[in-house]
């Protein structure tokens, strides 16, 4: 993917892996290294107060870096519940 796409209520999931988190794919079978910000904090919280397995939506910008993808997040919707993880106005 290229620096500066778009991605908008992408199906995936997160797993925290050490003190990286790393947004999967459902739809293009990829994963992406998260940026830390407000609204991955918000994620991790949801994730540690319930540790399974869940399905997000998310939307945010990929960016590139010595030819790896990053993830910003800049909304995440947890499907099973409905739930908006935003920082957005």
């Amino acid at each position: 993917m290229r620096e500066g796409t778009r991605i908008v209520d992408h199906p995936g999931y997160f797993r925290i892996t050490g003190d990286r988190a790393i947004f999967y794919s459902s739809q293009r079978k990829i994963r992406y290294m998260v940026l830390e910000n407000l609204n991955l904090e918000r994620i991790t919280t949801a994730i540690v107060d319930q540790p399974r397995q869940r399905k997000w939506k998310v939307t945010g910008t990929l960016t590139e870096y010595k030819g790896s993808n990053y993830l910003l997040v800049e909304k995440a919707v947890l499907e099973s519940w409905g739930e908006t993880v935003t920082n957005s106005p």
